[in-house]
């Protein structure tokens, strides 16, 4: 009984720590997967738009099987382009997709898929 009490008591001490807090930021993510007829995208570029802006306000490049996370995003609209390319055939890809980060701290985290086309 004592053990079972001493484990309680080091379960609590250990979550007073940041690892058991909530998160309870505004801000969110944004996983972002780019495809093209249902296959992964190697290495696309990925730029993130707010509402407002007509630069981009953050530019990353994929990985290896077409994905890039934002993170840190206020809450507001974003609006995402993917560019890219396959190998056979050898074509240009563009894509775009928006997303509304909300301001509720639990529900922060977005995965989103990029369909690309081929570029006109």
């Amino acid at each position: 009984m004592r053990t079972v009490i001493i484990l309680a008591g080091l379960m609590l001490a250990a979550c007073s720590t940041t690892s058991c807090k909530k998160d309870h930021s505004k801000n969110g993510s944004i996983l972002v997967s780019v495809l093209y007829a249902g296959e992964e995208v190697s290495n696309p570029i990925i730029y993130l738009f707010t509402d407002t802006n007509q630069t981009p306000i953050l530019v990353r490049q994929a990985d290896a099987i077409g994905e890039a996370y934002f993170s840190d995003l206020a809450p507001g609209s974003y609006y995402l382009i993917a560019n890219g390319k396959s190998y056979a055939p050898y074509t240009l890809l563009c894509g775009e997709k928006s997303v509304q980060i909300t301001n509720k701290p639990k529900y922060n985290h977005y995965e989103i898929v990029i369909e690309t086309l081929p570029c006109k």
